[in-house]
């Protein structure tokens, strides 16, 4: 009969888990945070005290409270004595003032709750669940094992999406980067056209004045006006600069044309060939400007096999050339077209994915710290676990899980989150075949374009042992895709729960259409619902749905002794909450 058991006790702190420990001859207080066990108080019972103690914990709860007389008889056969009443109702109040000194020399305040009760005098039940260390099984030792099929999943999954993503920004960079050479080629070459016209205008007005013409103020007026040019020669024999002009001697002219710190255009008017000598580095000077930030790093401006005008360090790679006036041929460089490719994808797929890429990296990263917890869903009558809910939570710094999978949904990586879910707990469930276990399953994954991924995932489980849950948190309609996706899910043999029920799309019209073994209240008509005339009522309409559908009913967020009360006063008994942790 004696052994050693656990009742859990509640907390308000959701990392520890407080217990009372029963033995044949003590009872303790333990704290357990951390995966550390604290004994923080003990006292002795007597055989008797240990007896009742550890009778009432395993055979009673408050849907099925036991007589003394019951106990009086089972404490007689076991031990071949005899019991009376009065010393079963003495140690009866002994037991209850040891766990009240158990408390008070542990923390110096008494017990929040009970943990023997009775209604009429007669009849007693123990008011806390016992502990089982499945209710808080953490599978995370699971996820070490498939954190590389985790990364399978992502290449499984996002492959098809991640190339067709890829190939849009790819076409996009390439007609960006074209767009970007042509309208700079077209400003560069227009530049150069217009600077070509520019200097046939002023070669037709050096023309006319001819090699007597010493008109000092013509003469400056027409080269203030003039691009860069220094000075002219007229037929190979008439020098004209903004001094005057002359017949200048061969060795002149040679001295003249061979100066490299120049470039010589020339242009034929009216039958006499004029040379411009213009300054190469304030040509140079103004092209660099244009060709400094964008992706035409070089030009070369070539007339005769000569080079004209040369613009950059490194010319690079040719992208176009074309014809400049009657002989010159101008051709646009670029150093590192492919760095201008990268850098134009880059821009465009942090502007277009960057939520999504900040989402992906933030979810990649936050699933090293993964954790799934086991949840039990109790039924109180016999104090035995249905099935367990599996939870993600997550490790140190926790963001709020609600917003949590809002940004998952947003970011369309709710998917994969699912079936890595999945992929973890199917060795888990494996391993425990008797365990049931539930799964969320948001309506969206249930729409056409996601649906043979899920299926397919589902197909990896045994149906027999998991419970889908679809749950609440979505503002997707349930349409005659989403009816049929459930239907196709109830075919392969899942049991299926509405979880959250009473809250957004999970309503009425979803429980008679679906007709789930389940539907779990959400815990906001169950929190306070002893002192909540409202939250009581709208949960015997949610009682008579149920019975109407033939539904069992989950309340969840039992967190608390009195609101385990009103429920086991309208004869509900399975429950879930942080009560039964």
């Amino acid at each position: 009969m004696f052994m050693s058991l656990f009742l859990s006790l509640p907390t308000e702190k959701k990392d520890m888990v407080k217990l009372i420990s029963i033995g044949s001859n003590y009872i303790s207080l333990i704290e357990e945070k951390d995966n550390k066990t604290e004994l923080k108080s003990k006292t002795e019972l007597t055989d008797i005290e240990g007896y009742i103690l550890t009778l009432l914990a395993t055979s009673t709860s408050a849907t099925s409270p036991v007589n003394l007389e019951k106990i009086i008889t089972s404490y007689n056969q076991q031990t071949n004595t005899v019991l009376s009443l009065d010393t079963l109702k003495s140690n009866l109040s002994s037991i209850q003032h040891k766990i009240k000194q158990l408390h008070l020399s542990s923390s110096n305040t008494e017990p929040e709750v009970e943990l023997i009760k009775t209604e009429n005098g007669k009849d007693y039940f123990i008011t806390l669940p016992i502990y089982n260390n499945d209710n808080s099984v953490n599978i995370t030792n699971q996820r070490k094992a498939v954190i590389s099929t985790f990364y399978k999943l992502i290449v499984e999954n996002y492959k098809i999406a991640f190339l067709k993503r890829s190939l849009q920004l790819l076409c996009a960079t390439c007609l960006a980067l074209l767009a970007l050479y042509f309208a700079h080629i077209t400003i560069l070459s227009s530049m150069v056209k217009e600077y070509g016209q520019h200097s046939r205008l002023i070669a037709h007005q050096a023309s006319a004045v001819g090699c007597s013409y010493n008109n000092l103020t013509q003469l400056r007026r027409i080269f203030s006006g003039s691009r860069n040019a220094h000075s002219m020669l007229l037929n190979e024999t008439c020098l004209i600069s903004h001094d005057g002009s002359e017949i200048a001697s061969l060795e002149r002219v040679l001295t003249w044309k061979n100066n490299d710190a120049f470039v010589y255009p020339s242009f034929i008017i009216d039958g006499n060939e004029l040379i411009f000598r213009i300054n190469k580095e304030a040509i140079q000077s103004r092209y660099y400007q244009l060709i400094q930030y964008l992706p035409i790093d070089a030009i070369r401006l070539v007339r005769n096999n000569n080079d004209v005008v040369s613009v950059g360090e490194n010319p690079g790679i040719a992208i176009f050339t074309h014809q400049v006036n009657d002989k010159g041929q101008l051709t646009y460089y670029s150093a590192n077209p492919i760095k201008d490719f990268l850098l134009i994808f880059a821009a465009f797929a942090i502007i277009t994915y960057s939520r999504f890429l900040y989402c992906f990296g933030h979810y990649l990263m936050t699933a090293q710290r993964f954790k799934f917890k086991l949840e039990v869903v109790t039924n109180t009558k016999t104090r035995s676990p249905i099935f367990y809910e599996v939870l993600t939570n997550i490790s140190g710094n926790k963001p709020a899980l609600d917003l949590f999978f809002l940004q998952l949904r947003k970011s369309n990586l709710l998917m994969l989150h699912t079936l890595y879910l999945i992929e973890t707990v199917k060795d888990h469930a494996a391993a425990y075949p008797s365990q049931q276990l539930s799964l969320n399953i948001c309506p969206t994954l249930l729409a056409p374009r996601h649906l043979t991924t899920l299926l397919s995932a589902l197909n990896k489980l045994n149906p027999g042992q998991f419970i889908i849950e679809l749950t609440e948190s979505s503002a997707i309609e349930y349409s005659k895709d989403i009816y049929t996706a459930i239907a196709k899910i109830q075919s392969m043999g899942f049991t299926i729960a509405v979880d959250d029920f009473g809250m957004g799309n999970n309503n009425i019209d979803l429980v008679r259409r679906v007709k789930p073994t389940y539907v779990k209240v959400d815990k906001s008509f169950v929190i306070g619902l002893h002192r909540s005339p409202e939250s009581q009522s709208i949960v015997k309409n949610i009682l008579a749905l149920a019975n109407e559908t033939d539904t069992k009913v989950i309340f969840e967020g039992v967190e608390c002794i009195k609101d385990q009360g009103a429920l086991l006063s309208l004869n509900e008994v399975i429950h879930q909450g942080y009560l039964y942790q």
